[in-house]
């Protein structure tokens, strides 16, 4: 979410929570997530939460949706599908390092999913992003999982095999809005 903020020149603050000894009642308690989820926008004063939802709520408001039917309808149905991809990615980082369930994750299900997205890449051959040229709330999310499974499970996605997606990251990280945030101080992992 936040490279499509940063891409925007949105300005936020972004506050991050340890999870060692976090206790979601404090975003039921204060009435931000009834279920007790984060992500938790604050935006005028009111409380949204399910970070895809929030990152579609902001596309909203900055523009950036509705101009095209059915392009709009592809980057929720990329989006739903990252969330999908998301799913088994954060599960897999409960699973012990070398572990079958593990392994099987890094060598089977991330490449099914990226075969899935380097697919959804073609339906738009204008490029690079999934809906052609328009850097949209999925592309954020796409690029973020891609990076999440590099960096804590060791899944890379090599440009023999998924040629579009190669493409696709490195167009991510040359828009100069986002290229300037990920060489700055301000980048969190």
């Amino acid at each position: 979410m936040y490279l499509f903020l940063e891409d925007n020149r949105v300005a936020y603050t972004d506050e991050r929570t340890v999870f060692a000894g976090w206790d979601k009642t404090s975003v039921i308690n204060d009435g931000r997530n009834p279920a007790g989820h984060l992500p938790v926008a604050t935006i005028d004063g009111k409380h949204y939460t399910e970070h895809i939802s929030i990152a579609r709520y902001v596309a909203r408001r900055l523009g950036q949706y509705g101009s095209d039917i059915e392009r709009d309808y592809f980057a929720d149905a990329v989006a739903d599908a990252y969330q999908e991809w998301r799913n088994t990615w954060a599960h897999s980082l409960s699973l012990a390092a070398g572990s079958e369930e593990k392994s099987k994750h890094v060598k089977e299900v991330a490449p099914k999913f990226a075969k899935v997205f380097e697919t959804f890449l073609a339906r738009y051959p204008e490029g690079p992003f999934f809906t052609g040229t328009q850097f949209t709330f999925a592309d954020a999310a796409v690029y973020q999982i891609l990076h999440d499974e590099a960096k804590l499970n060791s899944f890379k996605v090599d440009a023999a095999t998924f040629p579009l997606l190669t493409k696709f990251y490195a167009a991510v990280e040359a828009r100069p809005n986002i290229a300037a945030f990920l060489s700055s101080s301000r980048r969190h992992e």
